[in-house]
């Protein structure tokens, strides 16, 4: 079967043991779908939960035409599969979490299908990741390119970076 032309663009993240979790669940994404690009992973503190302990992060984009309802039941099946813990403190500590950021239909232009998540526009960890693959994806909505909000959110943290 030929791959799709919808791309889907996810944003990994962990901070318990975030080395190991993120490179399992990359793992098994790639088992399962088609991966069309990976950004660096990012290392930086916690947002929302100031003491918790710092996060990974890195952005993948698939490509396949699944319905987003299905992608998103297999990714909380993978969360769960690697021991995610869901609770009241939505920024507390998780081995995995797999968001889904946006669609991309073969044009390059984000659909309705999926509302772009808003911490794209206010997080570097969010933005830096998919910055490096998608520079030229327009936020509907907002109007400007990925590199245009990395631009005008200025330098991240001092203590964040990108790993080797």
């Amino acid at each position: 079967m030929p791959p799709g032309k919808t791309r889907t663009l996810l944003l990994l993240g962990s901070n318990i043991e975030p080395a190991r979790h993120i490179r399992r669940a990359r793992g098994i994404l790639i088992v399962q779908y088609l991966i069309e690009a990976t950004s660096k992973v990012y290392d930086g503190p916690a947002v929302g939960d100031l003491d918790g302990p710092r996060f990974q992060n890195q952005a993948i984009v698939l490509r396949g035409d699944e319905p987003v309802e299905e992608l998103r039941t297999a990714f909380r099946k993978v969360e769960e599969d690697l021991g995610r813990v869901r609770t009241e403190n939505v920024n507390g500590p998780r081995t995995i979490d797999i968001d889904v950021l946006a669609r991309i239909d073969e044009a390059g232009a984000v659909t309705p299908e999926v509302p772009v998540s808003p911490d794209l526009l206010r997080f570097h960890h969010v933005v830096l990741p998919v910055l490096e693959i998608l520079p030229n994806l327009v936020v509907p909505g907002d109007g400007r390119t990925v590199e245009e909000i990395a631009r005008d959110l200025g330098p991240p943290p001092r203590d964040f970076r990108s790993l080797p």
